[in-house]
């Protein structure tokens, strides 16, 4: 197999060389019938590229034949007039992922939803989520219900953060159920820093239940709306307030709030106990009295 490419990178060679130096329609028909029995769809696509009054018709149908998508997608990309179909089917039933993300993405004309189908099927999530974020046209819910089903936190996150505008509500929710299901702990925090709508509850249940210090202080640091209460009951557990001294002064405000809270609950509990029996002793009087 090697041996046979380095023949045909051999072959493209001379024939650059002879259109360097000739363009002589006798000598491009001599060698157009060669190349053409040779059916490599390599050299047809080269010599319907750079021979001027070459078979084009007769070389497009070798290359849409081999079914190599490499060829059938340079074809269709600098061959005027080509048949962009016939090379946009060839690629699609190749199932290369490569070839139809770019078949998709450059070819104007081509049947969008077709290569998005193999991507789709796949199942391969970095394509998943470059199709749908370079290719026009698409029905972006196919792409983000495959990328739900894969369960995989990164990607959820990530097409949630890059699509939210794109999506609907329920759609990002489904998204971050995958990332509070996977638990996994940057995904979690990251999902609720940055996706607009984000159930920061539960994203910050998760943290809290981990009980990693770096993460509680985190989420507690940079997310709104968290449960800083809870996130800082973690950090105390371990005492890993030495490496979190840009929240000291909160933290200590929020305790001595909650000292105050203390005493005032301390304070009621007492009032409400001498009260309750001064009353009692008032009505024992009364009831002497009477």
């Amino acid at each position: 197999m090697k041996q046979n490419n380095s023949r045909i990178e051999k072959i493209e060679m001379l024939l650059e060389k002879v259109l360097s130096i000739s363009t002589s329609r006798d000598i491009i028909a001599k060698y157009e019938i060669k190349i053409l029995e040779l059916n490599n769809p390599r050299l047809s696509y080269f010599f319907a590229k750079n021979m001027i009054g070459s078979d084009i018709s007769a070389h497009e149908k070798i290359v849409i034949k081999s079914k190599d998508s490499v060829y059938n997608y340079m074809f269709a990309r600098d061959i005027n007039g080509a048949d962009v179909a016939s090379h946009g089917k060839a690629v699609i039933e190749s199932k290369n992922l490569e070839y139809n993300y770019k078949f998709a993405r450059d070819i104007e004309g081509t049947d969008v939803a077709a290569h998005g189908k193999v991507i789709i099927q796949s199942e391969n999530l970095e394509y998943i989520y470059r199709f749908a974020h370079d290719i026009e046209g698409i029905n972006i819910k196919d792409y983000s219900d495959a990328i739900v089903k894969s369960k995989d936190p990164y990607y959820n996150y990530k097409f949630a953060y890059n699509f939210f505008d794109k999506l609907e509500i329920s759609d990002i929710m489904a998204h971050g159920r995958v990332v509070i299901e996977s638990k996994d702990l940057e995904h979690n925090y990251k999902f609720a820093r940055d996706v607009k709508g984000a159930d920061i509850e539960t994203h910050g249940k998760v943290i809290v239940e981990s009980k990693d210090p770096k993460y509680n202080y985190k989420f507690a640091r940079d997310i709104k709306d968290s449960d800083v209460l809870a996130h800082i009951h973690v950090i105390d557990e371990y005492n890993c307030f030495d490496w979190c001294s840009d929240m000291l002064q909160q933290i200590e405000e929020i305790k001595y709030t909650l000292d105050k809270l203390r005493n005032l609950y301390e304070t009621f509990k007492m009032l409400d106990e001498l009260i309750d029996e001064e009353l009692k002793v008032k009505v024992l009087k009364n009831n002497q009295l009477g």
